[in-house]
C-alpha cells in the first residue's frame, strides 16, 4: 500500500510520513564504481552504506538529492560524487601544504599514542581547511572523549542531581551536544549512558540515563551491534525496581522503533511471560504495543509471523487492559485511526479506500 508523504507515519510516531520514516524503508542494495555496497531511496536521495567513508557518502548524498530524474543511474551518480569529492580534497591539500590523508594519519598517530592534546591541535588546523569532514571531526571528539572534555560529557557529570523542574532544559542541551558529534561518537555516549545506569546509586541517576539515551537510540546510525547494546539497555529497564524508570524505558522503546523491530518484539514478548512480577511484565507488555505500528504488521506478515505475533499483541493487551481497537485493526485501518478527528485527510483517505 502507497503511504502518501502527508499521511500520519505507519510506524505508528503520529508524525506525518515525510516528517518520520521516509526514507528508512530497505531499498535494493546496488553498487557504484567505488567498489562499495550502497543502498538507495531513490524517493528521498537517501544514501546507505559507505559508513566508513562518511565524507564521500556525504557527496553522493548531495549528488543524489538533486538528481531529477526517476530512475537514478547510480554509476553516474558515483562519479559525479567521486569528482566533487576529489576537487574538494585537492582544495583542501592545498590550503594544507600537504596531503589531507599523511595529515590526518599524524593526527590519528598522536591520539593513538596518547598525545591528545598535540593531536587536537593538529585535528583543530585540519578542521580549519575542511571543516565539514565528518571524518576529522570524529577524530576530535575520540580525542576529547580521552580527556573528558566533550561537550556531552558535562552532562554526565550532573546526572546525578538534576532539579526536576530543570530536566527538560538539561535533556535539550544534552541533545545538541549529541546532533554536533560525529556518528561513531553517538555510540560511545550510548555506551557511556549504560555505565552510568549500571553504575546509578538513586534511580533519579537510572532515569536521567534511559532518557538521555532516548535521544542517542533515536539519531544513532543503525548497526547490528549498536542496536543489540540498546535493546539489552532497553531490556534491563524495562525491568527497573522503580516505575518512574521503567515509565521513561517505554517512552525509549518509541525512539528504538524506528529502526527494525520484529525480533525485539519477541525479544519483549519471550520474557514478559516468563516475568513474575506483576508491574515489571506491564512495563514490558506496554513496551511489546507501543512497536505495534503499521510497519511492524507489513514486516511480519512478510516473515510468516502473524500467528505468533497477534497472539503477543493479545497477551499484551490482557496484562495492560488497553483498548484493543487500534492493535487488532489492520495496517490500512491503523493509518485511517491515526489521523485527527477532524483531519480533513480522513476523509479523503477513506474515500480513496
Amino acid at each position: 500500500m502507497d503511504v502518501g508523504r502527508n499521511d500520519p507515519c505507519p510506524c505508528g510516531s503520529g508524525k506525518k510520513y515525510k516528517k518520520c520514516c521516509i526514507g528508512k524503508e530497505p531499498a535494493p542494495a546496488r553498487k557504484g564504481i567505488t567498489g562499495y555496497t550502497i543502498e538507495i531511496n531513490s524517493f528521498t536521495g537517501e544514501v546507505r552504506g559507505l559508513d566508513e567513508r562518511p565524507d564521500l557518502k556525504r557527496f553522493f548524498q548531495d549528488v543524489m538529492r538533486e538528481s531529477n530524474e526517476e530512475e537514478i543511474d547510480v554509476e553516474k551518480a558515483a562519479n559525479k560524487a567521486i569528482e566533487r569529492y576529489t576537487k574538494r580534497i585537492v582544495e583542501v591539500t592545498a590550503k594544507l601544504g600537504r596531503p589531507l590523508g599523511n595529515a590526518i594519519k599524524e593526527a590519528e598517530a598522536l591520539l593513538g599514542e596518547g598525545q591528545f592534546e598535540e593531536g587536537l591541535s593538529a585535528i583543530d588546523k585540519l578542521l580549519e581547511a575542511y571543516p565539514e569532514s565528518i571524518e576529522i571531526k570524529g577524530l576530535r571528539d575520540g580525542g576529547l572523549l580521552a580527556l573528558g572534555k566533550h561537550p556531552s560529557q558535562e552532562y554526565f557529570a550532573k546526572i546525578h542531581a538534576v532539579p526536576k523542574n530543570e530536566r527538560e532544559i538539561f535533556l535539550k542541551g544534552f541533545r545538541e551536544a549529541v546532533l554536533e558529534s560525529a556518528p561513531k561518537t553517538e555510540v560511545k555516549i550510548l555506551s557511556m549512558l549504560c555505565d552510568a545506569y549500571y553504575q546509578g546509586t538513586s534511580w533519579e541517576e537510572r532515569y536521567m540515563a534511559v532518557r538521555m539515551a532516548n535521544h542517542i537510540i533515536l539519531d544513532m546510525a543503525v548497526d547490528k551491534s549498536n542496536l543489540e547494546k540498546a535493546d539489552s539497555f532497553l531490556l534491563d529497564a524495562l525491568r527497573d525496581e522503580d516505575g518512574r524508570v521503567r515509565n521513561a524505558a517505554v517512552n525509549c522503546v518509541q525512539a528504538r522503533k524506528i529502526h527494525n523491530t520484529s525480533g525485539l518484539f519477541f525479544d519483549f514478548y519471550e520474557i514478559a511471560i516468563h516475568e513474575q512480577k506483576d508491574e515489571k511484565r506491564r512495563s514490558l507488555c506496554r513496551a511489546i504495543l507501543s512497536l505495534v505500528c503499521p510497519m511492524l504488521d507489513w514486516e511480519m506478515e512478510s516473515i510468516g509471523e502473524m500467528r505468533d505475533y497477534r497472539k503477543a499483541i493479545d497477551f499484551a493487551l490482557k496484562i495492560t487492559g488497553y483498548n484493543p481497537a487500534y492493535y487488532r485493526a489492520d495496517p490500512e485501518k491503523k493509518i485511517w485511526m491515526s489521523f485527527g478527528r477532524n483531519d480533513p485527510r480522513k476523509r479523503k483517505y477513506q474515500k480513496n479506500k
